[in-house]
């Protein structure tokens, strides 16, 4: 039933993608009819109808200038810098879309009720100044935002803006390179990972572990993990974690920890006794063990706390009779695995939001 549903809009794609162009027109897809009809004039295969492609070429033509003139009227009505910025695209698109166009349709053979910006270069080129001063302008007041606020996604955007600027628009536009460097490292998060009961490094390493390969978390480049209290003299957000509850089960034994003198504070363990013992043991047998986890977030620029999260997941492995196995590391180290990123997805995107 699955492999139906995938296969149905598959197919859909591939039989519009058969459609004459047309049949896009018709249906207001303009777009797509210019581009089909540019490429049907290309191809030697269709030199008995190009006649026809090129009447369709000029209709579909005539239909997106009057389109996009009428956009640009109404974004000149905007009473906002922010417009430029739309309004730059639009120009752009019609540059292009002049530029083909005059490869099948010169000046000379041009109808005169055939709308048509002669001064295309120049309305592009002011178009794309105003609106690199659009996106820089912004870039500022975001970055004045973070200044107030110290909340460190107003410098994100300010830097995804000047990224925009230095991509799509001017490589050096006034101190915008520079600009793009503040807001780097404004908008990174210093994080200290903390276990709340005890020490143990690798399960602290472990509780991160793989979580970034999940599709959808923020980019690394933004965050900065330390589970060395000594390692920054400022941290951003503390995250404390607990594990609530620990059981395991499994067909041996499985001593108590406070039974060899360990302190485990802060979460329980229970065991399952085995059915049977000596030569009736297995040598592999299968331990599942189930951990209850809580995680807060602590704001330390303001003392707050933001964030109460808590996940339960089980884990299923195969232990040889005899190993020393670390249980609770072997469920931080599945954690990732378990539910998906799930969890720290969630911890991550409270973390961001601030």
């Amino acid at each position: 039933m699955t492999k139906g549903f995938l296969i149905w809009p598959m197919l859909a794609l591939f039989l519009s993608s058969c459609w004459p162009p047309a049949y896009h027109a018709s249906y207001g897809e303009y777009d797509i009819a210019f581009n089909k009809y540019y490429y049907n004039l290309r191809s030697p295969k269709r030199l008995y109808q190009k006649r026809k492609d090129l009447a369709g070429l000029t209709q579909v033509f005539q239909l997106l200038q009057q389109r996009d003139t009428t956009e640009i009227g109404l974004l000149q009505l905007e009473n906002n810098e922010e417009r430029w910025i739309r309004l730059h695209d639009v120009y752009e698109e019609i540059k292009a879309r002049q530029s083909d166009f005059s490869v099948w349709v010169p000046a000379a053979k041009r109808a005169e009720e055939l709308i048509f910006f002669q001064e295309i270069d120049s309305l592009e080129m002011d178009s794309r100044k105003k609106a690199a001063a659009a996106l820089y302008n912004k870039s500022i007041k975001l970055l004045h935002l973070y200044d107030s606020t110290a909340k460190h996604i107003y410098a994100r955007r300010a830097y995804e803006h000047l990224t925009d600027l230095k991509t799509n628009y001017f490589r050096y536009w006034e101190n915008a390179n520079a600009l793009m460097d503040s807001a780097f490292r404004a908008g990174k998060v210093q994080v200290l990972l903390e276990r709340a009961y005890g020490e143990n490094t690798d399960e602290l390493v472990a509780f991160w572990e793989n979580y970034d390969q999940t599709p959808g978390f923020p980019s690394m480049n933004w965050l900065s993990f330390y589970t060395d209290s000594s390692a920054q003299k400022q941290f951003d957000f503390h995250v404390r974690y607990y594990l609530h509850e620990y059981i395991v089960n499994s067909d041996t034994l499985v001593t108590h920890p406070s039974e060899s003198g360990q302190e485990n504070a802060g979460f329980t363990v229970k065991t399952m006794k085995p059915k049977s013992d000596g030569a009736n043991s297995k040598a592999t047998i299968i331990t599942t063990n189930k951990v209850a986890i809580m995680a807060e977030i602590t704001n330390l620029k303001n003392n707050k706390l933001i964030c109460r999260c808590n996940t339960v997941l089980t884990n299923t492995f195969e232990e040889e009779e005899g190993m020393a196995v670390n249980y609770q590391l072997s469920a931080m180290k599945s954690l990732p695995r378990s539910v998906k990123g799930i969890f720290q997805k969630k911890l991550i995107e409270r973390i961001m939001n601030e």
